[in-house]
């Protein structure tokens, strides 16, 4: 993908899937009216900032690509169903906490989680903070803690499910 894609501001679909792309142009944050956007199975190492311009995005499949961290900026889009399953993703910060909240569906499968950042003191209140806005979560466990989420005792699993499927 060239900057010049950032010109197709009408653009409601995009698909870059298994292209070997390792870089995404920042003009992509122009496509205001793009609403599903499925860049799995490529290379990319970052997202850039510009990413929050994506104000009417719906669907993301950021799935099999080599991302290490998700920006700030992805705290802007909202009733999203995001895909970053099978990426290179070792923690998450906390201020992408507020925007999983704005989130339809997560998806943080298979990422090589190491830890949580030191100041997440007690999972339960930042859990129960999160997960009682998403309606679907999946999200392996970082920590090996107990914690109460809805009066359900949880030690040790391997992933979270809650809601629908």
């Amino acid at each position: 993908l060239t900057e010049a894609i950032g010109d197709l501001r009408q653009l409601r679909e995009l698909w870059a899937v298994g292209c070997g792309l390792v870089s995404i142009p920042s003009s992509i944050g122009k496509l205001g009216m793009l609403e599903k956007l499925g860049l799995h199975n490529n290379k990319i190492t970052h997202l850039p900032s510009q990413f929050g311009g994506l104000s009417s995005l719906q669907w993301l499949n950021l799935a099999d690509n080599k991302l290490q961290d998700l920006p700030e900026d992805v705290n802007h889009l909202q009733s999203l169903i995001l895909s970053v399953k099978f990426n290179s993703i070792r923690s998450l910060e906390d201020y992408l906490i507020p925007g999983f909240s704005r989130l339809i569906k997560l998806d943080l499968r298979e990422n090589p989680f190491m830890d949580r950042p030191p100041h997440w003191k007690v999972i339960n209140q930042t859990a129960t903070q999160v997960f009682k806005y998403i309606t679907l979560m999946i999200l392996p466990l970082l920590f090996s803690v107990t914690c109460h989420i809805n009066s359900v005792h949880i030690q040790g699993l391997d992933f979270i499910l809650l809601g629908k499927v």
